[in-house]
């Protein structure tokens, strides 16, 4: 268990997360250049897998190395997702 009595910053979060969700195999699929500003919530069902991808910051945000159809949202060059300021985008993956 661990407890945090304080209230951090998008840097310190991202500092501090790994180091208490690794030992427990949590980890993140979004490359450690965006996260503390992009959200990231999975969904499962019949009609596959979906990734939802908010920016929390009011700066666009380049995302590489995701894979699936993007429904929702727009990409940048070698199929980058690019997510607007306050932006969002959805990829789905087939369900297998």
């Amino acid at each position: 268990a661990a407890y945090v009595s304080t209230r951090l910053g998008a840097d310190g979060l991202a500092a501090l997360l790994p180091r208490l969700l690794e030992p427990a195999g949590v980890t993140s699929e979004l490359p450690a250049s965006v996260r503390g500003r992009v959200e990231a919530t999975v969904r499962r069902g019949a009609g596959g897998r979906f990734l939802f991808l908010v920016n929390r910051t009011d700066e666009a945000v380049t995302v590489p190395g995701l894979t699936g159809d993007v429904l929702v949202g727009d990409t940048g060059d070698e199929g980058a997702v690019v997510l607007a300021g306050r932006g969002v985008a959805v990829l789905r993956t087939p369900a297998s």
